[in-house]
């Protein structure tokens, strides 16, 4: 008679978990990089939505503004919720009856844990910036 049997042995089950502790080092990482990713496309969307309304503004009013109820929105955050943006504008506390603001800069301030690109910019002149530790323009932007 032959004894078949049926399972796996520890040996077999410890090189299945090996495999797969391998697999998810890489695999972890990157998928977090994607999901950073993700955010700071949510920020970029809303900055240049922002900057456009600026510009319509800026085309009835010859000035900008530095509140962005004045622009048609209520919250100073991404519309996912995961950046707030401030709006500062030159010279400082201007308005369209008093001096004309000629210039603007908006700042979107990310999460805590993306220390690549903790802050990104965006100017009235289409300037693009960022604050962190990514080693080039084009992390925080593409």
């Amino acid at each position: 008679m032959i004894k078949v049997s049926r399972g796996f042995t520890l040996i077999e089950l410890m090189i299945v978990v090996a495999i797969i502790g391998i697999i998810s080092a890489f695999a972890i990482p990157a998928y977090n990089k994607q999901v950073m990713r993700g955010k700071r496309v949510d920020a970029k969307a809303f900055l240049l939505d922002i900057a456009s309304r600026q510009e319509r503004l800026y085309t009835e009013k010859i000035s900008y503004s530095s509140t962005l109820s004045d622009l048609g929105l209520s919250a100073a955050t991404s519309p996912e919720g995961h950046y707030s943006v401030a709006v500062s504008v030159t010279p400082s506390g201007c308005s369209p009856s008093t001096t004309k603001c000629t210039y603007y800069k908006l700042t979107a301030t990310g999460p805590s844990n993306d220390a690549e690109c903790l802050t990104l910019t965006f100017d009235s002149l289409g300037g693009k910036g960022y604050t962190g530790s990514a080693s080039s323009y084009d992390q925080c932007w593409r």
